[in-house]
């Protein structure tokens, strides 16, 4: 505001009402000089007129800058919310070009490389982008860009930059879209886990009253084997939500040791044989397989197995399903691969989420591979799909054979763990 940054409050207005006064006196009281008086008053309006335009763009929250194009882009205003923005005085910016201002002049040549844009265009830029200051900080903001030519033929056009920060605006924005987004997961889990706790538990009950009904021992074991199945179903959603709750608190338990691994997979190929039919074959060659020694939890990667190997049995109805590994570089890769109905390629890449059923037909909570998944990655693998609708799917998780952070959760002595073991 040059001589009337010192004024106070009671001084600017009366300095305003002085020249209003004046104004009036001016139009009502002509004399002789009426031209002189007229430039005289021309120029008090236009100086009154820069007064409030300049304290209006001085305390706006918008941060506003302009650079005079013809003279290499050099700032010719810089407002003090463009000062508290960028975090330097407006006297260290005013006839500099960016490529001054910015230490880095990678940047400096993103924003020249702006600026011809909107030179080109000749239109208005407005977008949300995430805006990189001159100490590196990166902040969201509204940007306006805008070229304003000037009328007299010799002027120099000027390019009109405006920022509005709304950084904290937009993470208030995410923040209410993470709770909205946690409400709907809350209920939709409410209502997937009450309905796939009560399907299999109406059967063990109904078929329970049935087994008292009649006296027909062909009848009162094919009602005992629904109920059987029932009771394991309903155990597993009950696992399955225990396992979630405890993974998202970081109450789940990993006890790692040296194990191995081609006997992990015999454990859990003779556990999933039993619920096998005539009419598909359950393949895994333990002689074949080479012998994996690893750090790592048992419990947990047989867990991976089971249901693995529970999906492929539930989606294959005729051909095979075999479990196999094989060693890739630092990491062995396990897989099972099944002739079953396979994935639509919408469905890929959401398999692993919660509460995505392969398919609505079957029973399931849709958290078994989601809870894989969280597994997997806790042990310091990878888990991931192949599959082709109606010819089977392949599902295959790794393991690192060598020792990470991320896959040794547990241990005493830590000089044991510095390779691994092939055999």
């Amino acid at each position: 505001m040059g001589k009337y940054d010192l004024l106070s409050k009671e001084e600017l207005i009366q300095r305003i009402e002085r020249l209003e006064a004046d104004l009036e006196k001016a139009t009502l009281t002509p004399s002789p000089s009426d031209d002189k008086l007229g430039m005289h008053q021309s120029q008090h309006t236009i100086n009154f007129l820069n007064i409030l335009m300049d304290t209006i763009l001085s305390n706006v929250f918008v941060e506003i800058s302009v650079k005079d194009i013809f003279n290499g882009f050099r700032y010719i205003y810089f407002n003090k919310a463009a000062e508290e923005f960028m975090g330097v005085k407006a006297e260290d910016v005013l006839g500099k070009t960016d490529f001054e201002l910015f230490p880095d002049s990678r940047r400096a040549h993103e924003i020249r490389t702006e600026d011809y844009h909107t030179i080109k265009t000749g239109r208005m830029v407005k977008e949300v982008v995430e805006y990189e200051k001159p100490n590196g900080e990166v902040r969201i903001v509204n940007i306006v860009r805008l070229l304003i030519t000037n009328p007299d033929p010799g002027a120099s056009p000027l390019l009109l930059v405006m920022l509005n920060d709304i950084t904290e605006r937009r993470q208030d924005q995410l923040k209410l879209m993470k709770v909205q987004e946690a409400d709907k997961m809350k209920n939709a889990f409410i209502a997937n886990m009450s309905h796939e706790i009560r399907t299999p538990l109406n059967a063990i009950v109904g078929f329970a009253h049935l087994v008292t009904e009649t006296t027909d021992a062909n009848e009162q074991k094919e009602y005992f084997s629904i109920i059987d199945k029932n009771c394991d179903l309903l155990l597993k959603v009950i696992n399955d939500i225990l396992d979630l709750s405890k993974i998202e608190s970081g109450r789940l338990n990993y006890n790692v040791s040296e194990v191995e691994l081609r006997d992990i997979c015999q454990e859990a190929y003779v556990v999933q044989s039993l619920k096998m039919s005539s009419v598909v074959a359950l393949v895994y060659n333990s002689v074949a397989m080479p012998s994996v020694r690893l750090w790592t939890d048992p419990h947990r990667v047989e867990q991976v197995l089971l249901n693995l190997l529970s999906n492929a049995i539930k989606f294959t109805s005729k051909g095979f399903i075999s479990l196999f590994y094989e060693v890739e570089d630092m990491f062995v890769r396990v897989s099972v691969m099944d002739t079953g109905i396979g994935i639509s390629e919408d469905k890929l890449e959401s398999v692993f989420e919660r509460f995505v059923k392969l398919d609505d037909f079957y029973q399931g909570a849709g958290l078994g591979l989601s809870i894989c998944k969280m597994i997997v990655e806790q042990l310091g693998g990878e888990i991931g799909v192949r599959s082709e609708l109606g010819k089977g799917s392949t599902f295959w998780f790794t393991l690192p054979l060598v020792v990470t952070d991320k896959a040794v959760v547990e241990k005493d002595d830590p000089s044991v763990l510095s390779e691994y073991q092939l055999y």
